[in-house]
């Protein structure tokens, strides 16, 4: 029995060595084609594939720090804008935003109408980044009242509103993002909050699915 737990003790230490090993070691291709290279000879037909790059797995810390595009934007809103409320829908491909009205508006646009802060030209990369699909921005001025009973009771005070969050829309445009990505409106919800809904960029099709 002495000699069979001194054997598993070795093998435990000489495992945990490699584990350790693997661990601490990273991927270069160069050195890699050269064991495909070497393995592919002795013991396949096939020829070795010029790009290895399928086989690289990005560092999972470095992955899990960027995140995708809406990952970024709710990481941009919440270090900018205290009180952010953040949903996602199941597949990950929409996001909605609810934030207070006052605090949205200093982030945006200053006093005199342009763009306060890094968060405009940070959220207008994010949104057309190359790399990743472009996301489109929907803008949502909640009113205690319906838009339609507020524009037919105090059409003056639905003017002021539609003025207002358009401008939101465009100092957005005017750091840089297409009026085809953006867009504003009003919404019945909370007093003193804007909804922002961030989705993926589809371009309007006017032939629908005859046009593919």
């Amino acid at each position: 029995m002495a000699n069979q737990f001194l054997a598993l003790a070795l093998f435990v230490m000489l495992l945990s060595f490699f584990i350790i090993l693997n661990s601490m070691s990273n991927f270069e291709v160069i050195k890699a084609r050269e064991v495909l290279t070497s393995l592919s000879v002795a013991f396949s037909k096939e020829n070795v594939p010029n790009d290895l790059s399928a086989s690289v797995k990005p560092d999972p810390v470095e992955s899990a720090a960027k995140g995708n595009t809406l990952d970024q934007l709710k990481e941009l809103f919440e270090t900018q804008i205290a009180g952010v409320e953040v949903q996602k829908n199941r597949l990950g491909t929409t996001m909605h935003m609810r934030i207070p009205v006052d605090k949205f508006e200093a982030q945006i646009s200053g006093a005199d109408g342009r763009a306060a802060g890094n968060l405009t030209p940070t959220l207008v990369s994010l949104l057309l980044a190359e790399d990743q699909v472009a996301y489109s921005l929907e803008i949502i001025l909640n009113l205690t009242q319906n838009p339609a009973a507020l524009q037919g009771d105090t059409p003056q005070d639905s003017i002021k509103n539609i003025k207002r969050v358009s401008g939101y829309a465009k100092t957005i445009e005017d750091i840089g993002l297409p009026k085809k990505f953006i867009s504003a409106g009003l919404g019945k919800g909370p007093e003193k909050t804007v909804d922002l809904f961030f989705k993926r960029y589809q371009p309007f099709n006017p032939l629908g699915a005859r046009g593919e």
